[in-house]
């Protein structure tokens, strides 16, 4: 009789861990049937070609083709009309003046436009035509592809020999470019032509845990855990938009990445390992932007209740919180409700129009699914309610988890280098 009690925390242990192993071997089942093939590399007729600053298209070049450029800036933008000209200014002030003192450094900046509902693509035009198109080129996208999908597409039309991310809300300052750049000569010599150099809020993190409550410091510490337990390891922030890349190690990394929502970044990093790419880890100035609008209603990029902060596009603040590297930063909303007329004086559309071809609707859309790695999230109306991220949390945790289960059970494999259709 003593011996019952042992012998039934023994089957006890024994079905817990069958249970645990039948739970693994059921969501890698679910993880692979659900994987769908990696998203095609395929433009609209309308974006395989940019207006030059006297409104005439001209076809957009390939990554495959040899660098003409020094330094190539891709900023994806969703509805970032009055925070783009603020980082666009810092951005060109830095690049001219450096140009200036040395006359060999050559840039473009790429404006991703994710479909945006406002003018952002106006603004950002007349960028162009105040500089040139030889430095300011503008892609609008028919269709919302998510942050991912937009930086990739401004990814493969680049022409330079190093490739920079950055974030259209102007968070990183940008003359941190050099920390990155001379992160990524330390790594020479470069593998294949391949390295990576990832700004870091990490050394932020001390500030911001003092600002948050021991639930949200939980869970961002789970989501680091998560990250570096079945994605990546040895990078403390994922999430920083301000990533600078060799041309090579652009295009190896972003012909295989599937993900076009919030996790690209962590994809991203996951592909570079397997690849081998070196990876430096580098602190960059951070400052928490202030959101000006809002517009509810749109569960794009990590969550609902959405706004607009660090992410360059619609995120939300508690969502943000637990992604943003060592956040949650602390976010300073203004709910404005945009008008339901967008574009009022069809600008937009008329620059739009120039690349559309017949059928094709000038609507970006909102599109929730971008990496087809699930539903897209509930938005609850509670602010502040603590059910809120911790159900963000669990979505992140099962896009994390799907996102290594399908390269472990070969739904998703790597190294498929491809062009365009």
């Amino acid at each position: 009789m003593a011996l019952l009690p042992l012998q039934l925390a023994a089957l006890g242990a024994v079905l817990g861990v069958a249970l645990a192993i039948a739970a693994l071997i059921l969501v890698s089942l679910v993880a692979f049937i659900t994987a769908t093939e990696m998203p095609p590399l395929h433009r609209h007729e309308a974006e395989r070609f940019f207006l030059n600053s006297g409104g005439q298209r001209e076809a957009l070049p390939s990554i495959a083709a040899a660098p003409t450029k020094q330094l190539s800036v891709v900023v994806p933008s969703y509805n970032e009309e009055k925070r783009l000209p603020v980082m666009m200014d810092e951005a060109l002030g830095y690049l001219e003046e450096r140009q200036k003192q040395d006359p060999t450094f050559t840039y473009e900046l790429i404006v991703v436009d994710d479909g945006s509902e406002d003018q952002t693509s106006k603004v950002a035009f007349k960028y162009c035509q105040k500089y040139g198109s030889d430095k300011i080129r503008v892609i609008t996208l028919v269709k919302n592809r998510g942050k991912g999908g937009a930086v990739k597409m401004g990814v493969f039309s680049s022409r330079g020999k190093k490739i920079l991310m950055a974030d259209a809300d102007g968070a990183t300052k940008f003359p941190d470019v050099e920390k990155l750049e001379k992160g990524l000569d330390e790594l020479q010599p470069w593998p294949d032509q391949m390295a990576i150099a990832c700004g870091s809020r990490a050394h932020l993190q001390k500030e911001s845990i003092a600002q948050r409550s021991y639930f949200r410091t939980l869970l961002m510490y789970g989501f680091h855990g998560l990250v570096w337990v079945l994605c990546v390891r040895g990078i403390r922030d994922t999430q920083c938009g301000f990533k600078l890349l060799t041309r090579e190690a652009a295009r190896r990394t972003f012909s295989s990445l599937h993900v076009e929502r919030w996790a690209f970044d962590v994809e991203l990093l996951y592909i570079a390992r397997s690849l081998r790419v070196p990876v430096a880890e580098i602190a960059v100035n951070w400052t928490e932007i202030e959101v000006t609008s809002a517009q509810p209603g749109d569960n794009r990029e990590r969550g609902a209740l959405c706004v607009q902060v660090v992410s360059g596009h619609q995120s939300c603040d508690w969502a943000a919180s637990l992604t943003a590297g060592p956040g949650p930063w602390p976010v300073r909303m203004h709910r404005q409700d945009s008008p339901k007329g967008r574009n009022r004086d069809g600008t937009l559309d008329r620059l739009r129009g120039v690349f559309m071809s017949p059928g094709s609707s000038p609507s970006g859309g909102h599109r929730t699914g971008g990496d087809r790695a699930g539903p897209a999230c509930v938005q609850p109306r509670v602010s502040g309610s603590k059910l809120v991220p911790f159900w963000s949390w669990l979505q992140m945790g099962r896009d994390l988890l799907f996102i290594r289960l399908r390269y472990m059970t070969g739904a998703w494999k790597l190294g498929q280098t491809r062009k365009f259709d």
